[in-house]
Parts: structure tokens; sequence; C-alpha cells
């Protein structure tokens, strides 16, 4: 016999047992070790489904949270656009807001020349 290693093979195990154990009625009274298995069988069947809807609605969560940073992204540059239109660029006020404001160039100061004699 293979060796079982997921929970879908010892579901299916579990039910053949189950089922070729009720269809032999000569076989001694095995009914505590047959209910001890179908609550286990019950169980495991409701945390494979439980399992699935989270795996679903997890793959859910993350595309949605994918749209959310493109459409926020989208959405924090039309207000930083909006921003710097109401203050105009070069307004210092703009630094509250994480926009940098535009600046003049600095001119370094260049030495004149010497007068070379």
């Amino acid at each position: 016999m293979p060796e079982i290693t997921s929970l879908a093979d010892y579901i299916t195990s579990w039910e053949r047992l189950l089922s070729a154990v009720a269809n032999n009625a000569d076989l001694p009274d095995f009914s505590q070790q047959v209910a001890t298995l179908t609550v286990l069988l019950q169980e495991a069947k409701t945390v494979s489904t439980r399992q699935e809807a989270s795996r679903s609605l997890l793959a859910a969560d993350a595309k949605r949270r994918r749209e959310i940073v493109f459409e926020g992204r989208a959405a924090a540059s039309q207000l930083r656009s909006a921003l710097k239109g109401a203050l105009g660029g070069h307004n210092e006020k703009l630094g509250e807001f994480g926009i940098r404001p535009l600046r003049r160039r600095s001119i370094p100061l260049v030495d004149p020349p010497l007068a070379v004699e």
C-alpha cells in the first residue's frame, strides 16, 4: 500500500475503511472505533473545506491589496498635484505634506580671476 501523506488521501482511506466495515456484518462490534473515526472524518472534511475557503479568501485579499495600492498611489499623486496647484510649486509649506518645493539653484560664488601682471 502506498504511503499516505495528504489529508485528502487520509479522508479517502478512512471512507473506504468505514464503508468496508459497514459492508461486513459478520465482524465483531466495532461501533466505538467506527464512531470515533466517523467523527474525526467529519472534522477532517470540515477543516479541509474551511482551509480551501481560506485559500480563496487569501487570494482575493491579496488581489484587492494590490488594487488598493495601485488606486492609492494614483489618488495620492492627484492630491499632491492639487496641493502644488493650490499652494504653488515654490511654497515651503509643501514640505509638511512630504512634497519637495521647487527652489532656485544656488549659484556657487566663484572668486574673480586674479589679474596677471
